[in-house]
């Protein structure tokens, strides 16, 4: 049931971000190709080509600004629609558990954000390379990026797993953050959006002081360590906040775990 259950919300969210995600893409290379033909660098001399540059450029941004909304905002609807309103009726009598009708939203919600992610990514690198013609090689980027790592210390390659596992960590933590939030809310009589705003602010608040003393902690070992050195990459302190990550997101799903399952309102 768990697999349909995943079938059933990668067809819903499909249906909205995929034909969006595409048209990220799509304008990307457009206005890129747009670009390559004739460079808007000349503000006194418009024409046809730089015109439809323009509107492929504003059109682009919408729909990178669009998908990335979008992809939080069918996160957070599909949650409270599916398991915290009406449709919870139906859901809870379906023979899953709860954690598993939680973890096929936050699976279906966070990869349809990795997606509109690489769609933003690879529209960029055909704006900045395509665009930029032969002026900008990425070989050249990667050896820049590699050498100024290399010059404090770090080794790309595993500064590029480790922000990839914080970066997915961290959209993890910040769906079950929302969903958190939301379940504690509906656990209430009414104005349960507001109250739902409410936690989501009080867990924000809570998780900034404990981030606020953990770099306290770390700047003072830091400091300790490496008196003299003025400008340093902290890779080893990067899974520490990897692990503070995953253990916020584990809180969070504990929460929404227990409210849904012994504080819900449905009414």
């Amino acid at each position: 049931m768990s697999v349909k259950l995943l079938k059933y919300e990668f067809r819903a969210m499909g249906r909205t971000l995929l034909p969006i995600y595409a048209a990220v893409i799509i304008l990307g290379f457009v206005a890129a190709l747009f670009t390559r033909i004739n460079p808007f660098n000349d503000f006194s001399n418009f024409n046809v080509v730089k015109v439809l540059f323009i509107v492929a450029l504003i059109l682009y941004g919408g729909f990178v600004i669009s998908a990335m909304v979008l992809s939080i905002t069918m996160s957070v609807t599909r949650f409270r629609k599916g398991l915290l309103e009406a449709e919870g009726y139906l859901m809870n009598t379906l023979p899953v558990s709860q954690s598993q009708n939680i973890l096929s939203k936050l699976i279906t919600a966070c990869v349809y954000q990795i997606l509109g992610t690489l769609a933003a990514f690879i529209s960029g690198l055909f704006v900045v390379f395509i665009g930029a013609g032969s002026h900008i090689k990425f070989s050249d980027l990667i050896h820049q990026i590699s050498l100024a790592l290399k010059m404090y210390g770090g080794n790309i390659a595993l500064y590029g797993v480790e922000m990839i596992i914080l970066g997915i960590i961290s959209l993890v933590c910040l769906n079950l953050m929302f969903y958190a939030s939301m379940s504690i809310g509906h656990s209430f009589n009414s104005k349960k959006i507001f109250k739902s705003v409410c936690a989501f602010i009080g867990l924000y608040i809570l998780t900034q002081i404990i981030n606020t003393t953990y770099i306290n902690i770390v700047f003072m070992i830091k400091a300790g360590d490496n008196m003299t050195n003025n400008i340093y990459i902290p890779q080893p302190y990067i899974w520490a906040v990897i692990i503070l990550e995953a253990f916020y997101a584990v809180a969070y799903f504990i929460t929404t775990h227990y409210f849904m399952k012994n504080r819900l309102n449905l009414q």
